[in-house]
């Protein structure tokens, strides 16, 4: 998080690690120090999240129509097998998915739960 109130709430409430003074550009760009900064083989320096191997999804679901969101997360998160056992398709250890339900006043908790369940 740009905002260091932010920041030192956030530390308050999750790991430390998880949580780095930055933008998102800055957070996720390699340190140009390439040395050993923590003297234990490795040039994580504690700055950026930038070796961690990660992604992340947002799916836009303006008009608030569920089934639209729910397919785009099933074309973005479901591969077939074969695809992965041939490493064309990398999925990280970590994954982050976000959704927005814009539009449509009606049953929006029942969207959120259906879109959750699908997911």
């Amino acid at each position: 998080n740009r905002h260091l109130s932010t920041c030192e709430i956030l530390q308050q409430l999750l790991p430390e690690e998880n949580v780095i003074h930055a933008t998102a550009a800055e957070a996720l760009t390699p340190s140009s120090n390439t040395s050993d900064c923590n003297n234990d083989g490795t040039d994580y320096d504690e700055s950026s999240f930038s070796d961690i191997d990660f992604a992340c999804y947002y799916f836009d679901g303006c008009g608030g129509f569920a089934p639209h969101i729910i397919g785009m997360m099933s074309a973005a998160l479901i591969r077939p097998e074969a695809t992965r056992m041939n490493n064309l398709h990398h999925l990280p250890k970590t994954m982050a998915v976000g959704y927005s339900l814009m539009g449509g006043s009606k049953d929006v908790i029942e969207k959120e739960m259906d879109i959750n369940r699908a997911l």
